[in-house]
C-alpha cells in the first residue's frame, strides 16, 4: 500500500496529520470495517494505521522543535482523575474480574472462551487490534494473562508449589484450548514471541510450548520449535539481585542454589563440618577456634552467628519436635555446651519475644544438664524479699529519736536526780 493509499483510506493529509488525528481516524474506521465481515478490508485498515502512525509521529517531531517558547496556561492543570479498580467475582463464570484496562480484555477473553467460541482467529485478530490502538494495555500486558490462564488450567497446582522455578511442570492440555485456538493465539498474540523478565514468567512459557509444540508441527509445514526459556539463567539473576554481598557469594548452577560465602555462613559450614566429619573426634576445639575469630567479633556478625546456633542447636535437640525435653545429642558434650553458653550467655538470656522466650526456655533445659541455671524471676523475687536499707541518722539524731519516747525521757529525768543529790554531797 503506497502512502497516499494510506493517509487516503483514513482521509487524512500526509502533512499535517498527527498522531492524535491518526489514532482518532483509525477507530472511526475500525467501527466501520469489521473483521468478521470483510477480512481484507480490515488488514488494509490495520496496514495503513501501522504505516501512518509512523509518519504522524515524524510530523510531532518537527512541531515540537519548531516551537522554541511554547505557551504556558497561568491556570493551574487540574489534576487527572484516576478511576479506581474494582474487584468483584463472577459466579456463573467462576473467576475473578477487574475493572483495570487489561483487566477489561481478560473479562471479554474469559466470557468468550466460555460461551462456545466460534471463529477463535478473528476474535484474537479484533483484540490485537484493540490493544494497538489503546494508549493502556500493551500486547505483552494480555501475553502474559494467556500464558498465565495456560499455565493454571494445564498444570496441577498443588504439583507446582513444589518446582523449582527453571523446572518444566507435567502439563494436560485444557480441554477448551482446540487446535483453532492454539493457531489463532499463534499467529495473531505471539505468545511464543513473550520475553519472560522473571523465572515464574519463564517457566509459565515453557509449559504453554510443550502444549503448542506439537499443535503448530502438525499445521505448519515450515515450523521452527521454539528454544525453551533459560528459566535458570533468570532465576540465577533474581538471587544475585536478593543475596548479592561483597563476600563473594554467588549461585552455583550446577547445584542450582546459592552459595553464601558471607563470615558467618562460612562459619556455620565449617561448624557443621566438624561434626559430620568421622575422623574428629573432639569438635570442641575446632568450635572454639571458629567462634573466636575476629571477623566474627563484631555486632552484626556476632548477632547472626548467635541467632543461626540457636535455632540449630533447638532443632537438632527437638524444639519443633513433640518432645517435652531436649534430646541432648553426643556431640552436645559438657564442654560443647559450656563453650556456647560461655561465647553467647544463653543461661542469662531470656528473650524479648514469645518466640525468643520459647527458644531460651528450651536452652536453659539444654545447658541446665551442665550447669545450673537461675530461674528468670527467682532474681527479682530475692531482691524484693531483702529489707530496704536505712540511712543512718547521726549521733544526734539517735539520742533525739531515743528521746522522744516518753519511758526514755522518764529514765532520763529519774537519771539526772540522782546525779544532781550525788554532786551536791560531795
Amino acid at each position: 500500500m503506497s502512502s497516499s493509499d494510506a493517509f487516503e483510506l483514513l482521509g487524512l493529509k500526509r502533512n499535517s496529520a498527527t498522531l492524535s488525528d491518526v489514532k482518532k481516524a483509525y477507530a472511526k474506521k475500525l467501527k466501520l470495517t469489521r473483521p468478521d465481515d470483510d477480512p481484507e478490508g480490515f488488514m488494509r485498515l490495520r496496514d495503513a494505521f501501522a504505516y501512518t502512525k509512523t509518519v504522524a509521529r515524524a510530523n510531532d517531531d518537527r512541531s515540537v522543535s519548531k516551537d522554541a517558547a511554547p505557551e504556558t496556561s497561568e491556570e493551574p492543570v487540574p489534576p487527572i482523575q484516576t478511576e479506581k479498580v474494582k474487584y468483584w467475582h463472577d459466579q456463573e463464570l467462576g473467576y475473578h474480574f477487574n475493572s483495570s484496562p487489561i483487566g477489561k480484555f481478560v473479562e471479554k477473553t474469559i466470557r468468550w472462551l466460555r460461551q462456545e467460541p466460534t471463529n477463535p482467529k478473528a476474535f484474537f485478530n479484533r483484540i490485537a487490534g484493540e490493544i494497538e490502538n489503546s494508549n493502556f494495555v500493551t500486547l505483552r500486558d494480555y501475553q502474559s494473562f494467556i500464558i498465565g490462564h495456560i499455565f493454571v488450567s494445564a498444570v496441577d497446582q498443588d504439583e507446582s508449589y513444589d518446582l523449582e522455578p527453571w523446572e518444566v511442570p507435567v502439563v494436560t492440555r485444557p480441554t477448551w484450548l482446540s487446535d483453532d485456538i492454539v493457531v489463532a493465539i499463534h499467529e495473531e498474540i505471539d505468545v511464543l514471541g513473550f520475553q519472560p523478565a522473571a523465572s515464574w514468567e519463564a517457566q509459565q512459557l515453557n509449559c504453554v510450548i510443550n502444549i503448542f509444540q506439537p499443535v503448530l508441527a502438525l499445521r505448519e509445514e515450515t515450523y521452527l520449535p521454539p528454544e525453551m526459556s533459560d528459566a535458570l539463567s533468570l532465576f540465577e539473576n533474581e538471587q544475585t539481585e536478593q543475596n548479592g554481598d561483597t563476600h563473594g557469594s554467588f549461585f552455583d548452577r550446577i547445584k542450582k542454589q546459592w552459595v553464601d560465602m558471607s563470615p558467618v555462613a562460612r562459619a556455620m559450614r565449617e561448624l557443621q563440618s566438624a561434626l559430620d566429619d568421622p575422623k574428629i573426634d573432639y569438635p570442641t576445639r575446632i568450635w572454639r577456634e571458629v567462634l573466636r575469630r575476629d571477623e566474627l567479633q563484631t555486632l552484626d556478625e556476632f548477632q547472626d552467628l548467635d541467632q543461626r546456633l540457636r535455632n540449630f542447636v533447638s532443632q537438632e535437640t527437638g524444639l519443633y519436635s513433640d518432645k517435652k525435653a531436649p534430646d541432648i545429642k553426643p556431640w552436645l558434650s559438657k564442654s560443647m555446651v559450656l563453650l556456647l553458653d560461655e561465647n553467647f550467655g544463653w543461661s542469662g538470656q531470656f528473650g524479648r519475644h514469645m518466640y525468643e522466650r520459647n527458644q531460651y526456655e528450651w536452652l536453659h533445659k539444654v545447658v541446665s544438664k551442665y550447669r545450673t541455671i537461675e530461674k528468670p524471676n527467682a532474681h527479682f523475687k530475692r531482691v524484693q524479699e531483702q529489707p530496704e536499707p536505712v540511712s543512718s541518722p547521726g549521733v544526734l539524731g539517735e539520742l533525739f529519736i531515743w528521746l522522744i519516747n516518753p519511758f526514755n525521757m522518764l529514765k532520763a529525768y529519774f537519771g539526772f536526780r540522782v546525779l544532781q543529790t550525788i554532786w551536791r554531797l560531795l
